[in-house]
This record gives C-alpha cells, sequence and structure tokens, in this order.
C-alpha cells in the first residue's frame, strides 16, 4: 500500500489589534493568536484524520489566546 502524504503539522497566526482602536478602552495592546495542532493531512489512499507515520488516527488541536497590555 503506498503511504504518500502531505502533511501541515502546525499553523500559527497572530493580530495586533491598532493602538487607535484600543484607546478607546484605556489598553495599551492586544494580540490575538490562534495555533493549529495536526492541522491536515492529504493523501490519497488516506482520509484527513489518519496518520500515516504513527498507523492510528490523530487528533486536531486548536489553540486560542488573547495578550493585553493594560
Amino acid at each position: 500500500k503506498k503511504k504518500s502524504f502531505i502533511r501541515m503539522d502546525n499553523i500559527s497566526l497572530a493580530y495586533q489589534v491598532p493602538s487607535l482602536f484600543l484607546k478607546r478602552f484605556s489598553i495599551q495592546g492586544m494580540r490575538l493568536s490562534v495555533t493549529v495542532r495536526n492541522a491536515f493531512i492529504w493523501s490519497p489512499t488516506f482520509n484527513n484524520w489518519y496518520d500515516p507515520e504513527i498507523g492510528n488516527y490523530s487528533p486536531r488541536i486548536i489553540n486560542f489566546g488573547v495578550n493585553f497590555t493594560l
């Protein structure tokens, strides 16, 4: 059985909220972020949740974050 696949293991995205918007709320800084672990696996022979490297199913983990500077 062929085990060719493409994996997107980790994706991180962050956004720094503009300071002009935050001044209305007396906040100096704010950063929003999201991180996805095991984002996807593409393979012509396996489904999206199956991990060919470990031979089992692998969960997708999503973390959201908010950082404030007051």
